[in-house]
């Protein structure tokens, strides 16, 4: 189980070109869900693609290319 969260905060940040605090944004307000391992955050595909997958974030990132 625990190796299907193997993403970090900065795995996810470099995927897509957002800040560290922009995914920990995500993470507070409850967009996107994750595993705490060892005091540290991880995160599997599932929880990657539920976050891009999520109308309020699509609607976020729509508006900063505008």
């Amino acid at each position: 189980m625990f190796e299907d969260y193997k993403y970090t905060i900065s795995d996810i940040a470099k995927m897509t070109k957002l800040t560290d605090r922009t995914i920990r944004n995500y993470l507070a307000k409850g967009n996107l869900k994750g595993m705490k391992i060892g005091g540290q955050w991880r995160f599997s595909k599932n929880d990657i693609y539920a976050l891009f997958n999520n109308d309020k974030t699509i609607a976020v990132l729509a508006n900063k290319e505008d």
